[in-house]
């Protein structure tokens, strides 16, 4: 598994590969164990598709983010907000569909905004989006939000103060803290 979150219900939802249909999936478990048929979301990209992260939001919903260019045969780059049965969310379509490159991790602010990390170096056809980047609860790009970063991040946490950390790949033998 990649991923594994848990429900405030008990039933938990779980980010793999189904070896016998070589497919990426997102699947959901109830509290006994047994796996809820009526769930599944698949997502699909034209090399090697992972699911990273999986942020569940207060509502039920969630957001899936990876490496895809579509979910549950819909084009999605990269992430995805997902209704509590699976289904896609069609209110959350970030424009310019989403990031430039795979994202490694997501996390949901008190204020619910939504910061992504990774490799991209645009989101929302916003180029100056290096790395780092946070968007509305809708999908849109919050431009305020503006780090500048030279680390490709690969994990990101939020202090209880509200202040972010993130830690990745940068070229740097010695990188000192970036500000913001």
């Amino acid at each position: 598994a990649y991923e594994i979150k848990i429900l405030p219900d008990g039933k938990v939802l779980i980010a793999t590969d189904v070896t016998q249909t070589s497919s990426r999936q997102v699947l959901k478990f109830n509290a006994d164990g047994m796996r809820d048929e009526s769930f599944l979301v698949s997502i699909f990209y034209p090399g090697s598709a992972s699911i990273n992260k999986i942020a569940v939001q207060p509502d039920g919903k969630f957001l899936i983010v990876g490496n895809f260019t579509g979910v549950n045969n819909t084009a999605r780059a990269f992430i995805a907000r997902l209704n509590a049965d699976g289904t896609l969310d069609t209110a959350f379509n970030p424009p310019g569909g989403g990031a430039n490159g795979t994202i490694y991790d997501v996390m949901i602010q008190p204020d619910g905004k939504i910061l992504i990390g990774g490799d991209f170096t645009g989101v929302n056809f916003d180029t100056s989006k290096k790395y780092l980047a946070r968007l509305n609860a809708d999908g849109t790009l919050d431009t305020a939000f503006s780090p500048v970063l030279s680390t490709k991040v690969r994990t990101i946490k939020i202090q209880p103060n509200g202040k972010i950390l993130i830690g990745g790949i940068t070229s740097a033998a010695v990188l000192p803290p970036e500000p913001g």
